[in-house]
């Protein structure tokens, strides 16, 4: 078994958690560590040999998968629906946080068009500025509550959980990853969906995260806004240009302590039923909110490695 059929069969096994089976274009720009190193049109040629000549992987209306879960396909087809629907209220979500001074850019994270499902609801990525982190929270969870976009109680289908916040200069979350290598961590950072980025904060944030490269070195081109991205207008600039002006310096650090004050005692008593193969991992720093309490990255990591190796 030569080294393309290994990296092959790794991707797949990670996909078919999720049951979700990929086309060649897409598995060919995510290939797990050690992708290929061949042109696009001579490696289909290889990855179709390989279906052809071994019972470990198949092919079904285009997509491939492992032979073990052949179901995925369909499960694929329904999600395309899911994610369109989804998306749509992200992108109305992100035209509304657009007005929240300090704030630099919304991702829609936790590969959501690779692993929702049709009452799944719809994790963000908050890229903020640096030393008002505690500003952007407090108003991005106002709005958002007020407009019934945020996710709470039972109330989670379809809405905006503001699971995530960073600030510029913490976008590193090379501290975050439970082992090496955190294959969750890895494709969670690749397959980002920007939804409000006017700076190209995606760039950025690769180029703060270049140990994934290690692992997914074409992954970087699967870049996708599923919906044209959330711009600026007159009305959101005058109104952040407005804030930004206004609570610098001094002033903004005062403000930015009171928000501090008013929520990290909430945030830190935030609890919710852990999911099965879930642990708490929630992270609290003026740079860095982690507030998804179910963090399955270990549980997918274990679930990853039993798959491949039984394939292998």
């Amino acid at each position: 078994m030569n080294k393309n059929t290994h990296t092959i069969i790794k991707t797949l096994a990670f996909f078919d958690i999720f049951s979700h089976p990929l086309t060649a274009e897409e598995l060919y720009k995510c290939m797990w560590k050690g992708g290929p190193n061949i042109k696009y049109q001579d490696w289909c040629k290889d990855l179709d040999t390989l279906v052809a000549h071994s019972k470990k992987v198949k092919k079904k209306d285009g997509c491939y998968m492992l032979a073990q879960n052949t179901k995925g396909v369909d499960k694929r087809h329904d999600r395309v629906w899911w994610v369109k629907r989804k998306m749509a209220v992200a992108k109305k979500a992100a035209k509304v946080l657009r007005f929240v001074p300090f704030l630099r850019a919304v991702f829609v994270c936790n590969m959501l068009d690779k692993t929702a499902n049709d009452d799944s609801d719809i994790d963000v990525c908050v890229v903020v500025k640096n030393n008002r982190l505690w500003i952007v929270r407090l108003f991005a969870t106002a709005l958002l509550h007020v407009l019934r976009f945020r996710a709470h109680g039972k109330h989670t289908k379809d809405r905006i959980c503001l699971s995530f916040y960073c600030t510029e200069d913490g976008a590193n979350f090379s501290s975050m990853r439970i082992s090496s290598p955190d294959i969750y961590l890895a494709y969670w950072i690749i397959f980002l969906i920007p939804i409000y980025d006017p700076d190209n904060h995606y760039a950025k944030i690769l180029q703060k995260n270049q140990w994934v490269q290690e692992y997914i070195g074409v992954g970087k081109q699967e870049r996708a806004a599923l919906l044209p991205l959330a711009k600026d207008n007159h009305l959101s600039n005058c109104i952040t240009v407005f804030f930004e002006t206004a609570w610098r310096g001094t002033y903004g650090e005062q403000i930015e302590m009171l928000a501090k004050k008013i929520q990290e005692k909430k945030v830190a008593q935030i609890s919710y039923p852990l999911e099965e193969g879930a642990k708490r991992d929630v992270q609290i720093s003026d740079d860095l909110l982690k507030l998804h309490q179910n963090d399955r990255r270990q549980l997918f990591q274990e679930q990853w490695k039993r798959i491949y190796t039984s394939v292998l």
